[in-house]
């Protein structure tokens, strides 16, 4: 049983396996498994739409449940963190190891209970969060819309919020943040926030490349391959998205 709302290439035909697939922009995997699951855990749903840059859909949804303003921003804050914190090559990149903060979460039904119970690990993540991306405004700008981050923790992790962060600001732009590998970078890529498509396919062009149509990767792209990428890029979002 497989729910997914990344691009999943050709699926497997199998009497044993069931696939929930959607990557219309708008969706995500936790809305999917919460359609599933009929509202059951839809508050931890609301956050998690929240972490994958689904503002508009998370607030709709809370208001429809009738959660207050300050539930509400606590949901974001907690959606936003967690998701921040699962971006690292390694899992020492991380302030949390993803298992202790699984573990945390399935103690709670409600994630409001859990944002309730667990303010000091919010409250690191949320210190770190400000930090990285503090670092990432300064980051090295080499075609428009085209950021390179460094070889260091602080920018793998901020690299997938640093994206979502830039979208936020120029909703009308693409961008593409590159962060610094041995022989190469791993990419990001957001599509303009207005017109949330092309991440994938532009992704799926290069090998160890995919995503979805709003947000998408390359796990490792060499860099003899820049100028190929950054071609790819420019002819995917025409300059009037810019």
């Amino acid at each position: 049983f497989y729910i997914d709302h990344h691009n999943p290439g050709d699926i497997p035909i199998s009497n044993n396996l069931i696939s929930i697939i959607d990557t219309y922009p708008t969706n995500c995997t936790s809305l999917l498994a919460n359609q599933c699951l009929k509202g059951a855990f839809q508050s931890w749903a609301i956050a998690a739409a929240f972490g994958d840059n689904l503002s508009v859909k998370a607030t709709s949804m809370a208001d429809k449940a009738g959660l207050k303003h300050k539930e509400i921003l606590a949901l974001k804050r907690l959606g936003e963190l967690v998701n921040y914190n699962a971006y690292g090559y390694h899992i020492d990149d991380l302030h949390f190891k993803p298992e202790y903060i699984f573990t945390q979460c399935m103690r709670h039904n409600s994630a409001l209970n859990f944002t309730q119970s667990n303010q000091d690990i919010l409250n690191q993540l949320e210190q770190g969060f400000n930090d990285d991306l503090a670092k990432a405004k300064q980051a090295e700008q080499i075609g428009y819309g085209i950021y390179v981050l460094e070889n260091a923790a602080w920018a793998r992790r901020i690299s997938g919020m640093f994206g979502n962060w830039l979208v936020g600001e120029k909703p009308s732009q693409a961008f593409a943040i590159l962060t610094k590998t041995k022989g190469g970078f791993r990419v990001s890529i957001r599509s303009p926030q207005n017109q949330p498509v092309g991440a994938d396919k532009l992704a799926l062009q290069f090998d160890s490349g995919g995503g979805r149509p709003k947000a998408a990767g390359i796990n490792f792209l060499a860099k003899e391959n820049l100028q190929d990428f950054i071609s790819a890029f420019e002819k995917s979002f025409e300059p009037s998205l810019f």
